[in-house]
């Protein structure tokens, strides 16, 4: 009997230690959100009143996803009418129309939006403007 309840007190113990750590783990999460960044705009009459959007895919501290990241990224405007993919360098480039634009940078597979990068951009004919897409993502 002295032995069952041993047993029992221990099973339980282990049990207690065991949700404490996944409380404390899940808790200490910290989510650094996307976030997306005008750097430069430009002039260009080559253009013929479209509008180039260019630049990079950085993490959330800044630090550049150099080659070999194995990640793609997928930039895109409201309703997919404009379309494209970071390359192996984390940059990418896409050419649309002068107007309002909701623009997303989107990691594949991901499933947590907080990582997202988004940006209301209004343009006009002709415009080149560099974006830095700032991607987010949980520490624990």
């Amino acid at each position: 009997m002295k032995r069952i309840i041993y047993l029992v007190t221990i099973v339980f113990i282990i049990n207690i230690v065991l949700y404490s750590c996944d409380f404390l783990t899940n808790s200490l999460n910290h989510v650094y959100p996307g976030k997306a960044e005008i750097v430069k705009v430009e002039i260009d009459k080559q253009l013929n009143d479209s509008v180039m959007i260019y630049g990079e895919v950085y993490n959330a501290f800044g630090n550049h996803l150099y080659k070999g990241y194995n990640r793609i990224f997928k930039i895109y405007t409201e309703n997919n009418l404009f379309v494209t993919e970071a390359d192996t360098n984390a940059f990418f480039q896409m050419k649309i129309s002068a107007g309002e634009h909701n623009i997303t940078c989107e990691g594949e597979n991901e499933d947590n939006s907080e990582h997202m990068c988004k940006l209301n951009l209004t343009t006009k004919p002709n415009q080149k403007i560099k974006l830095k897409f700032l991607y987010g993502e949980t520490v624990w």
